[in-house]
Order: C-alpha cells, then sequence, then structure tokens
C-alpha cells in the first residue's frame, strides 16, 4: 500500500510541509547574510541529500537489502542531525534565532521528514 500525504498527516510525529518550508525559511532568511552560517547551512544540505538518497528507495529494498543498508542509513540521519544541532548553536551564539530548532523538535522521525522535504525544495530549485 502507497501512503498518500493525508495519511502520513495522521502519524504522531509528522511534519506538515508548511512547517517545514516556514522551519527552512527561517533558517535561510535569517543565515543568508554570515559566511560562517551559510557554510553550516549547506553542510546540512549534504548531509540532507545523502540521507534521502538512501531512504528514498527505503520501501522497495528486500528485507536483506534494507538489512545491508540499515547502518549507513542510520550513520546519515546522526550526520543530518549533528548539522542540524551544529547550526542550531551557532545561529543561536550568533544571535541569528534558533527559534526554528524548538519547533522542529529533537525527534529523529520529524528532522528525517524535515531532510526530505529541504532536498525536495533543492530539487525544484535546481530545475
Amino acid at each position: 500500500m502507497y501512503t498518500t500525504y493525508k495519511e502520513y498527516l495522521k502519524q504522531e510525529t509528522s511534519l506538515p510541509f508548511e512547517e517545514a518550508m516556514q522551519i527552512w525559511d527561517q533558517i535561510a532568511e535569517r543565515g543568508e547574510a554570515d559566511a560562517a552560517c551559510r557554510e553550516l547551512i549547506d553542510r546540512f544540505l549534504k548531509c540532507a541529500v545523502d540521507y534521502v538518497r538512501i531512504r528514498n528507495g527505503w520501501n522497495q529494498k528486500s528485507l536483506a537489502e534494507k538489512g545491508q543498508a540499515d547502518a549507513e542509513r542510520t550513520r546519515c540521519h546522526n550526520l543530518v542531525i549533528s548539522a542540524k544541532n551544529k547550526l542550531s548553536v551557532y545561529m543561536y551564539e550568533h544571535k541569528l534565532g534558533n527559534d526554528w530548532d524548538d519547533w522542529l523538535g529533537e525527534e529523529r522521525k520529524r528532522i528525517g521528514d524535515f531532510a526530505c522535504y529541504v532536498v525536495l525544495l533543492q530539487g525544484l530549485e535546481a530545475r
């Protein structure tokens, strides 16, 4: 069965697209003028792309393939979370605002979903 967006939103830790875009807009707008912050945003994006590359084909993998790829998926997910945390700390310390991080939260699935949304936006931007 294929999950629809409406079904996804019923999940406890779901992240609505609009909310993800509001978070991303805050990060992009507040960090744009700061070169070091842009580097941290770029690092987050690279980690997100690597993670999403693995996650995108997950449902089509066999159980054996999932077993082989699980450690790498977890490693990439951890790197996304680490990059998000470093970006948040930097933005807080440099008074760029990191209230977006409270909004996003610390739940792994929600952060992973945010990475997926941001990669989607990057893909659309690249056309």
